[in-house]
């Protein structure tokens, strides 16, 4: 049998090689494990200055709108739910 003397550089390269190998099955492995998420409705698309956003015990969204002088009011994933108006 012969012997191969491998120089250091090209252990450093075989090293590196094989690390960006590892990472690269590993995060393909973890994106294929991932769970779909349902897409929320963005709540932002109509509002006039917005200001202040509070999540209620009902898990309601609450957003003060100054533009309007109104306090919207969402369900949980984004749908509007109604307006309350300040005259």
């Amino acid at each position: 049998m012969k012997n191969i003397n491998i120089t250091n550089s090209l252990k450093i390269f075989l090293a590196v090689s094989m690390f960006f190998l590892y990472c690269f099955v590993s995060v393909s492995q973890a994106q294929m494990q991932m769970p779909s998420y349902e897409i929320l409705t963005p709540i932002t698309a109509n509002l006039n200055k917005p200001q202040k956003i509070a999540l209620g015990p009902d898990e309601y969204i609450h957003v003060t709108e100054s533009g309007n002088n109104k306090l919207l009011v969402y369900n949980p994933i984004g749908g509007y739910i109604r307006a309350l108006c300040r005259r």
